[in-house]
């Protein structure tokens, strides 16, 4: 006997509140094999305004404390000093840099950009996602409303 379950979500888009209804996560379950068969969605495309817009991220919530120890200050001379003299995970912080553009942090998002640029210049993925992308979509709508 197989058992589904899925998980629907509704999720705003931060650049432009568009709603939208996710299906987020299908499991099926295959109780006789004891097998599970999953597939999860981690970001959506706003049908809006064309963002990608990740979801999922608050499970990095741990990872995040490290650096939230700065971003809460906007102490983000102190996060470069504290990356550039210390191993850290790239893909976390710049994960914490998508999370604050789900929560409609724009400001914190492009100075994680700038410490990750910083630190490697040739970071064209935080460069284009976490600064020149959200202002871009920010300037597009804003135009867009007058």
């Amino acid at each position: 006997m197989k058992k589904t379950n899925v998980k629907i979500e509704e999720y705003i888009c931060p650049y432009c509140d568009h709603k939208e209804i996710i299906q987020e996560r299908v499991e099926v379950i295959d109780e006789e094999n004891k097998t599970l068969e999953a597939v999860e969605v981690d970001y959506w495309e706003c049908p809006n305004c064309g963002s990608e817009n990740d979801i999922g991220l608050e499970s990095f919530e741990e990872d995040f404390k490290i650096f939230k120890k700065f971003t809460e200050k906007d102490d983000f001379e102190g996060l470069l000093n504290f990356c550039k003299n210390n191993d850290f995970d790239d893909f976390i912080l710049y994960s914490l840099g998508k999370y604050y553009i789900q929560k409609k942090e724009f400001k914190k998002a492009r100075e994680i950009g700038k410490v990750l640029v910083s630190i490697d210049n040739k970071d064209i993925v935080a460069k284009d996602d976490l600064i020149d992308t959200p202002l871009e979509r920010l300037k597009s709508i804003k135009n867009s409303k007058k």
